[in-house]
């Protein structure tokens, strides 16, 4: 069922890099899987360009023969674009286990402006053999998106989440709801080309 998904990931890992950001804390993951990406809404601020996008049941598919994650003991990261943002690294520790392992939850203190406001990874499948699968809500805040001000057409940016050793990456479609609203939303997803930060390393 996934099969499409997963081969056009690895058609790109044969392909150069073509910009790579900075690497993430605690070095480059060594499983490289799926982030299977859904409409989702947010809004931005267009004196600094500045954005919140908000995750509902997204889904983060481990490759198979992976070793599993533990976000509760790992540490956890949104890639987003080529921005060379690390305010949404949750270094190992930061999120609660609920549910016998099956349920991770994290909410940032109050103020932040900048980070992962709160995020909840809920365990779908645990089959490492076949891929196991998690679902991913989240609410980003201060995701930079300056690009938004500047064009009308749909933006595609890379994005990955990353648990440990185990990545997902996919492409996320940008648009406003309207160029003089605060309103943006995720359309759907996309293939952000050789943009996939990260698989070089």
């Amino acid at each position: 069922m996934r099969s499409p998904i997963f081969a056009a990931i690895f058609l790109l890992l044969a392909v150069p890099v073509a910009a790579q950001v900075g690497l993430p804390p605690g070095g480059p993951p060594s499983f490289h899987g799926v982030l299977e990406v859904l409409p989702a809404n947010g809004s931005i601020d267009r004196a600094t360009g500045a954005a919140v996008l908000k995750l509902h049941r997204w889904r983060l598919l481990l490759v198979p023969g992976s070793n599993g994650i533990a976000p509760d003991k790992e540490r956890v990261d949104f890639g987003i674009g080529n921005t060379g943002q690390d305010c949404f690294f949750l270094p190992p520790g930061s999120m609660v286990a609920h549910r016998r392992g099956k349920v991770f939850t994290y909410r940032a203190p109050r103020g932040t402006t900048c980070g992962i406001k709160n995020l909840k990874i809920t365990a779908v499948s645990t089959d490492l053999a076949a891929g196991a699968v998690y679902r991913v809500d989240a609410t980003l805040v201060g995701v930079i998106l300056s690009d938004l001000l500047f064009t009308t057409r749909p933006l595609c940016m890379s994005m990955a989440v990353i648990v440990g050793d185990d990545d997902g990456f996919g492409g996320i479609q940008l648009a406003e709801k309207n160029l003089d609203g605060r309103q943006i939303r995720v359309a759907n997803s996309c293939n952000p080309g050789a943009d996939w930060p990260w698989l070089g390393q």
